[in-house]
């Protein structure tokens, strides 16, 4: 399971504005899923989330995908 961070996406601390997100996530998805039809293909952003486990010890890993639709931060609002 991989999920991008500030790093991965674009510029540091980069959010919605990222011209070039759809391509970032295409490379990223290409790179570590490989296979051209995935959910993670057809949503916003890159989140995913699973469940493990037998039903009476289940346990579900959630992956957020906190860029994508990401506004700017506190300190660049004040900076402008």
């Amino acid at each position: 399971m991989t999920i991008w961070d500030n790093h991965d996406y674009g510029k540091h601390d980069g959010g919605a504005e990222f011209e070039l997100k759809a391509l970032t996530k295409s490379f990223f998805l290409d790179f570590f899923e490989g296979a051209k039809e995935t959910t993670r293909r057809k949503t916003p952003g890159i989140y995913d989330a699973k469940v493990f486990g037998p039903k009476v010890q289940r346990v579900q890993v959630i992956l957020l995908d906190t860029r994508w639709f990401k506004g700017p931060s506190l300190k660049d609002k004040r900076s402008t």
